[in-house]
């Protein structure tokens, strides 16, 4: 789209009423995915100064099935049998190495 604006400021303005002013519902489509998106990284700040490091990677590594989830629901995107899969694996991967950290940390003898 930049690429249409040829360096004029007039070029941009007419993109961006284009692509923004007359398809508002292509941006109300795009705009609520962006804000839980937003959400979620400030909660995921939040929950940072809150729990320890395993809770929190687990809870992080939701962002990636939950934009997945968005992007299907909202977006109207087709994933895969094997991008599920994926994903799922993904998930129940690093919850498995994140809960068996958590375990080793809690059996080491503290000074």
């Amino acid at each position: 789209y930049a690429g249409e604006a040829r360096g004029s400021i007039s070029g941009l303005v007419n993109v961006f009423r284009r692509e923004f002013l007359e398809k508002p519902s292509e941006v109300l489509r795009l705009a609520v995915p962006s804000f839980l998106y937003l959400l979620q990284n400030n909660l995921l700040y939040f929950a940072l100064s809150n729990l320890r490091a395993t809770p929190y990677k687990v809870t992080y590594n939701l962002k990636i099935l939950t934009s997945a989830l968005f992007s299907v629901t909202m977006l109207g995107q087709k994933l895969s049998k094997r991008k599920w899969l994926s994903l799922i694996a993904l998930f129940v991967g690093v919850t498995v190495v994140q809960s068996d950290n958590h375990k080793s940390d809690s059996d080491a003898p503290h000074p």
